[in-house]
């Protein structure tokens, strides 16, 4: 067993420790800055950096293609070409049923039927616990907890206070506009919006919701983009693909 000196942290492997130092402690870390100008990205992976500047700057892009006839969609990631034939293109599919007495549920993602196993029926939960003094929130999803400490508590792992520091920001690329944001989405939705441009990764077909909730203002609320089923008299829409995916 291998241990960190600057915290509890420990793990079976010194390589492991060594990542750990340089994630967490910065310890003997490299960084890599986006020599765009204007462009804020950092990053200790190499590799993220090249993602970055194919993702936002489209630089070095090397596109992937779907290979089914009269299929123009294309990615900057192969991974993705492999779920889109997936969801798209449904021939010679391998459906997975859920086993559990009287459910029809079939998905095409082992994945997904662990998820839908924990979330329906209880089956392989894991309960994870927020473990602020007097609070009793729980989730099935580690995610949750940390979404739950930070917007219910004001609680960020301290550990990890370097990494928003270092929040990459994507600015907007059109004159005399100053607007940023950490989350590419909010970029995209912002041009659409404020401008009228549609990225060509962006799927123009997504229509955007600009009824004003009064409720509510968040700006997912106002601004979020619709996902509707190609399905033949199916009106069925969401705000999530993979909520549709699903569907």
């Amino acid at each position: 067993m291998y241990f960190c000196k600057y915290c509890d942290y420990n793990a079976c492997k010194k390589s492991i420790i060594d990542n750990h130092k340089i994630n967490v402690h910065n310890i003997d870390a490299t960084w890599y800055f986006c020599d765009v100008e204007q462009c804020n990205f950092i990053s200790k992976r190499k590799h993220d950096l090249k993602r970055h500047k194919e993702n936002i700057h489209y630089i070095d892009v090397t596109w992937y293609y779907c290979d089914v006839e009269n299929c123009n969609y294309k990615s900057k990631q192969k991974y993705q070409i492999k779920k889109h034939k997936l969801f798209k293109h449904t021939e010679n599919i391998k459906w997975i049923y859920c086993d559990f007495e009287h459910c029809d549920y079939k998905c095409k993602q082992t994945s997904t039927l662990k998820k839908h196993n924990i979330h329906t029926h209880n089956i392989g939960v894991i309960w994870y616990y927020c473990g602020v003094e007097d609070c009793d929130y729980k989730s099935k999803d580690k995610g949750s907890i940390k979404r739950h400490k930070k917007n219910i508590h004001n609680k960020i792992n301290k550990k990890y206070d370097f990494l928003y520091s270092y929040k990459t920001q994507h600015y907007c690329t059109i004159k005399n506009c100053d607007y940023k944001s950490d989350k590419i989405n909010n970029l995209k939705i912002h041009k659409i919006i404020e401008h009228n441009i549609y990225d060509t990764f962006f799927n123009t077909n997504h229509k955007i919701n600009t009824e004003i909730n009064e409720q509510n203002n968040n700006f997912y609320n106002v601004y979020s983009p619709l996902y509707y089923c190609t399905v033949k008299d199916c009106n069925y829409k969401c705000n999530e693909k993979y909520i549709l995916e699903q569907h």
